[in-house]
Order: structure tokens, then sequence, then C-alpha cells
């Protein structure tokens, strides 16, 4: 008993690598210890080791079928390696016998959010927030919700709240940042951004963010050296590629844009559903094939943004006339 509560006392107070060692001592001795397996698994979700957790809360759910809790930690550990499609087949399932579990619903939002049900993220948030209204992840989450919705001051209360309670939350802090970026106050961004990056090297969306602030501030170096980071720690991040095409291209010119561009299409049309902007980024690589004299190039692009791209496209114009003049001179040529 003394080790269980000291690694949980430990776990509380932060020390996650000495509450993990403590833990695999009790498994050691007891390995069917009465919480050992949750609390162990929490640990292991803190430290990045979610594959340890949800395998060892499988195992647990196997022997104990109806555990609720255990359902919970499954469905916890399957959001954190990706899996939000069995994580909610098991949360429908807790909620509908606890309606009010707190972590069931904060769980179900996350995944929402990551589906982009937006709106129903936020409602369902918000009665996670009802249900424990002083847990900073259950705010930082509403938070970013509201941010997506577009529900501002909702937004930025409940990121406050979350700083609050917990000022090492490094997912308020991004969304907090992110918040500062969109009402103009890139510098107040920077810090938040730079203080989540620092509790969390692993938060790579922030990269991206850091790299709008200093363009923002009209860094162009710093912006281009994020944007590089968040496409070294994702290589399909389309938004960051298509920015970096548009500063390289205002920095060192048409030439050299070309590529980051060429690069920008690329993943935009392997990721469904198309990303935001990618015709945008289309029709200005078409436009750049034509000015560096790549006619046939720049036809085939540009035929591509009029097939495709939707009618309320701002550029449908300019690219039929381009494909017009085009069209023209290497007729003339032939």
């Amino acid at each position: 008993a003394g080790l269980f509560y000291l690694g949980v006392t430990l776990r509380r107070m932060g020390q996650l690598n000495d509450a993990e060692s403590t833990f695999e001592r009790l498994a050691r001795i007891d390995e069917e210890y009465p919480g050992l397996v949750m609390e162990r698994g929490i640990v292991l979700e803190k430290t990045g080791q979610a594959d340890r957790a949800l395998a060892n809360y499988r195992a647990a759910l196997e022997r104990d079928p109806d555990n609720i809790n255990l359902k919970v930690r499954v469905a916890a550990a399957q959001v954190l390696v990706g899996n939000c499609e069995d994580a909610m087949v098991l949360l429908r399932d807790v909620i509908r016998q606890a309606r009010n579990s707190a972590e069931a619903l904060y769980y179900q939002g996350r995944c929402m959010i990551q589906s982009g049900q937006l709106a129903e993220a936020e409602r369902v948030l918000s009665l996670a927030v009802e249900a424990e209204g002083d847990n900073g992840d259950y705010r930082a989450y509403l938070g970013m919700a509201c941010l997506e919705t577009g529900n501002i001051e909702r937004a930025s209360l409940e990121l406050q709240r979350s700083v609050e309670l917990d000022p090492t939350n490094d997912i308020a802090l991004w969304q907090r940042g992110v918040l500062f970026l969109r009402s103009a106050s890139p510098q107040a961004a920077v810090r938040d951004l730079e203080r989540a990056l620092a509790l969390n090297p692993g938060l790579h969306g922030v990269y991206h963010h850091l790299a709008l602030a200093y363009d923002q501030m009209r860094r162009p170096a710093d912006a281009i050296r994020y944007f590089e980071l968040a496409i070294e720690h994702n290589r399909d991040d389309f938004a960051s590629q298509y920015h970096l095409a548009q500063i390289i291209t205002d920095q060192r010119g048409t030439r050299a844009g070309l590529s980051a561009y060429e690069r920008a299409v690329e993943t935009g049309r392997r990721i469904e559903p198309t990303p935001r902007h990618f015709y945008d980024a289309l029709f200005g690589y078409g436009a750049m094939l034509h000015q560096v004299g790549r006619v046939d190039d720049a036809l085939v692009v540009l035929r591509e943004y009029l097939s495709d791209s939707p009618s309320t496209s701002v550029d449908r114009e300019e690219a039929r006339e381009l494909v017009r003049t085009l069209g023209q001179s290497r007729t003339t040529i032939n």
C-alpha cells in the first residue's frame, strides 16, 4: 500500500519519472494490486507512452469487461495514439451508462475537434467543464473548440482560466497564443507559443503558429525557420508549405519560390479533403510557371485549376485569360 500511495502522490506532484519507477517496483511485487493498472497507465499516458498504457488497459479490460473506468482509460489512450474511431465507440457506451462522466465527455470532445465537428465539440466540452470546472485540460480544449467556432469571448475566458489553473498547460498556452495571433498581437502570441513549445517540444502545431507570428512581426527569416521546422515535423503540413512558398517568393524571387510552390501543390493534391487555400496555391504555381517561361507546364496547371476549383474562386477570370494568352502563344510558336 505504501508504494502505491507514494506513486499516486508523485504522479499528482508531476514527478512522473519517479512515479513510473515506483509503480514498476510495485508491479514486480504484486501486478494485480487494486488500482495499479489505472495509475500506472495514467503515468504512461502523460510520459508519451500511450501505446504501452493502451496495452495494459486492454489486458485489464479483458479481465473486467464491465469496468467503466477502464473503458474510459482505454478510450483515452486510443485518442492519444490517434484512434478516435474506436475510442468513440467506447465513449458512447460509457456516456450511455454514466451521462455525467466528465472525462468521457472530454475525450469525446477531443475526437470531435479532430473530425471537424466543432459546434458539437463545443457543446460536449462545455458539459465536461460544467461537471468538473477545475480541470485545466477540459477548459483548454473547450477554448480550442470555441476558437474554431468563432466564439472568441468564450475562448478567451476558458483559455485564461485554464492557464490560471495550470500555468504549465501547453495546450492552453498554445491556443491562447493562437488567440493573440488572430487579434493581431504577435508579440504576446510569441511569448505563449514559445512557453508551450518549451513545455512540450513535441507539440508540432506550435511551429506553424510561431511562424505566422513572426511573419506578422515582419521577421521573415524567423518565419521561414519555423515554417521549415513545422514541415520537418509534419511532411503533410500543407498550410506551412504554402505560407513558406509565399514568403520565399517575396524574399528571394520567383525562381526561388517556384520549388516551394511545387512542393505545396504536390502535398495538397494527395490530402483529403482538399486543404483550405489549395486552389490559391495551385493558381499561384501556374502563374509562376508562366513567369519563368514554362508555358506547357503552366497550361497544364492552370487548366487543372479551372477544371477543379470552385466557381467562386477569385482567380478564375485571371486564370482563363492566362490560358487563352498562353494557348495563343503556343499556337503562334507551333
